[in-house]
């Protein structure tokens, strides 16, 4: 409808009258809205899993230290879950918190196991794939908006974190802890003819 003495046109709706431009604008702004929604669910399907991840690390690791355990479960799994936490809010420092859990699950592993590679794999089976997914475009888009942080500052952390966890894993891919040196004894009759 139009109203005397304007030029614009109006639609009805609720509690009022408003101009269709208005509208259109408000719709196509909803819409971009919707789909930047759609581009960030990487971004909340990686924040569930990782506040699974640390929650049943955090529950874990507080049974293990009341039993006089290893408080790294415990720690690693609040760092986790607070990765998870800032990854539902999509907000980039999820990524350095994760970094100082990957570094410092590093550190620890070294501390345990030295540069042994069947240990080291076990401490970072799961740790390390999931800051190489952190790093992937599909994620670190969504963290990384309206130009608030660069890339490279967003990632270097982490970038760090991963870097040094394939060196350490190269390392123990060439260890010796398991080779056993030695010579085998040959027998008393080796090489004397067989008796009848």
């Amino acid at each position: 409808m139009a109203l005397p003495g304007h030029h614009r046109e109006y639609v009805c709706v609720p509690f009022g009258i408003k101009p269709i431009g208005h509208t259109v604008a408000s719709t196509v702004e909803d819409q971009f809205r919707s789909a930047s929604r759609l581009r960030f669910h990487p971004v909340l399907i990686t924040a569930v899993i990782f506040a699974l991840f640390g929650l049943s690390l955090v529950v874990g690791g507080t049974w293990l230290a009341a039993l006089g355990g290893s408080l790294f479960y415990l720690i690693a799994g609040v760092g986790i879950l607070v990765t998870g936490t800032m990854l539902f809010a999509r907000h980039h420092a999820a990524l350095w918190v994760y970094a100082a859990v990957l570094i410092g699950t590093l550190i620890w592993a070294l501390y345990e196991v030295g540069f042994d590679w069947w240990p080291l794999a076990a401490r970072g089976d799961i740790m390390y794939p999931l800051g190489v997914w952190l790093l992937t475009p599909w994620v670190v888009r969504g963290l990384v908006r309206s130009g608030t942080i660069s890339y490279k500052r967003a990632t270097a952390p982490l970038w760090v974190g991963v870097a040094a966890g394939a060196v350490v894993l190269a390392i123990g891919l060439t260890s010796t802890y398991h080779e056993i040196d030695g010579t085998i004894a040959e027998g008393r009759n080796s090489g004397s003819a067989i008796r009848r």
